[in-house]
């Protein structure tokens, strides 16, 4: 398990790459949220927020949003970026929130930070009754060629390939006291510049943990192995994903919507 002070120092110096070069998520998987009651006027605790990529999504769909995060950087991004929304500095584990004090929460592309059964504690802790506990990730598809291209610039390195976060399942999810559970695959496609996808990669924290002082080696190599497949680092090409959205209730009277 990750040391808590090592997950909240993992982001250091990276939330510019961060705020310049990630991508957020698909159309669908916020009108599948909407479906499941996060629509406009609602009240929403984004944890693990970072520099505010899904954040933004929720304050343009009309929704009032809160961010929380252990990363003094990734905030002041946010804060820059998003003056709409409220920031707060916190851990997962231990929200600086009464109980029942937002309508949702959700936590994209972070809970494989947490300590999840403590966590999801707190999501259901600060949730009004009956609302949604939405959590998402998305991960490159089995077949999708930078998953092979990785694994090469990997073995030009001599490093190991680091595994997914949901390899393994999502038990805390199915451990977690709700009453009703639900979980949505959706595809999604984004488009990078070869320069661009790069600058992503220098964006993970993960790649980071496993490469540790190599990571600039890998960064070397995959670029190599980009540039030798698909052209100039100026070259477009399209990724895809495939995005995993689990979404509970505390309330068994809440229905299931989304079909």
């Amino acid at each position: 398990m990750i040391d808590q002070n090592t997950r909240s120092g993992n982001f250091n110096g990276l939330a510019a790459n961060y705020g310049r070069y990630r991508v957020g998520y698909s159309r669908e998987l916020f009108d599948v949220l909407e479906k499941f009651g996060l629509r406009k006027g609602v009240s929403v605790l984004d944890v693990g927020c970072g520099t505010g990529i899904s954040t933004e999504s929720l304050l343009a769909r009309g929704m009032k949003a809160t961010g929380i995060d252990p990363s003094s950087e990734m905030l002041e991004t946010a804060i820059r970026e998003l003056p709409a929304a409220s920031f707060v500095s916190g851990r997962a584990e231990e929200l600086p929130f009464a109980d029942g004090s937002f309508d949702a929460v959700v936590s994209a592309q972070a809970f494989h930070w947490f300590e999840a059964d403590r966590a999801f504690a707190e999501l259901i802790r600060v949730v009004k009754p009956g609302g949604p506990v939405a959590v998402w990730w998305k991960i490159l598809c089995n077949d999708e060629p930078m998953r092979s291209l990785r694994a090469a610039a990997c073995a030009q390195a001599d490093l190991e390939f680091p595994a997914d976060p949901l390899q393994g399942g999502f038990g805390a999810f199915y451990r977690a006291p709700f009453a009703s559970r639900a979980l949505r695959v959706l595809p999604f496609t984004a488009r990078f510049t070869i320069e661009d996808w790069i600058g992503y990669e220098r964006s993970r924290a993960s790649a980071r943990n496993a490469f540790g002082a190599q990571t600039e080696t890998y960064i070397a190599a995959l670029e190599r192995v980009l540039v030798a497949k698909y052209g100039p680092p100026t070259t477009r090409i399209g990724v895809r994903y495939t995005q995993f959205l689990y979404v509970g209730h505390t309330a068994a009277s809440v229905a299931d919507t989304a079909s």
